[in-house]
């Protein structure tokens, strides 16, 4: 609807969107992290970790954004009075909200990091909206052709066919 009542192009309001649910499912605070490390959209999230060319290191960073403490988790465990609860072997307690965020990240490095980190992003992008949105965005990208192929993952650049050479006359 943004793109048929404004003059923006489908392009642009697509991309629009693709942040805007980014700093929705993660809070501005991330959102605006994420943005130093250029991944904007949740596409961008997507690619950056579930890549089959993504790198241990990487996912290790997300991570690290993924499970950060936010004034705003501060505030909602000060408001409600609630301590979310660290389980280790030796002691289980109700901690505050960075302790927590620092339990959480420490909990996902002793089993597979990145497999934690991906497990994290699709539940992030199972979203019916994100899923929506996606469809759309591979539908368009689909109806463009190879040649206006980003390189998804095993896409060799000199596999794909180069654009005809028009002669000026």
């Amino acid at each position: 609807m943004l793109h048929i009542e404004s003059p923006y192009g489908i392009y642009q309001v697509i991309d629009w969107v693709a942040q805007a649910q980014l700093c929705h499912i993660l809070g501005p605070e991330k959102f605006l992290i994420f943005r130093e490390l250029n991944i904007r959209t949740i596409f961008d999230l997507e690619r950056a970790i579930s890549s089959k060319y993504s790198v241990k290191a990487f996912d290790e960073i997300c991570a690290g954004v993924l499970l950060a403490s936010t004034s705003s988790l501060r505030d909602t465990v000060r408001i409600s009075a609630t301590k979310p609860i660290t389980s280790d072997t030796d002691r289980t307690e109700a901690v505050d909200a960075d302790a927590y965020c620092i339990w959480a990240r420490k909990r996902m490095q002793r089993d597979d990091d990145s497999k934690s980190t991906e497990h994290v992003l699709r539940w992030i992008a199972d979203d019916l909206h994100v899923r929506r949105l996606r469809r759309l965005w591979l539908d368009i990208s689909e109806s463009l052709g190879l040649q206006a192929e980003a390189l998804p993952d095993g896409v060799n650049p000199d596999d794909i066919i180069p654009p005809p050479v028009i002669p000026v006359p």
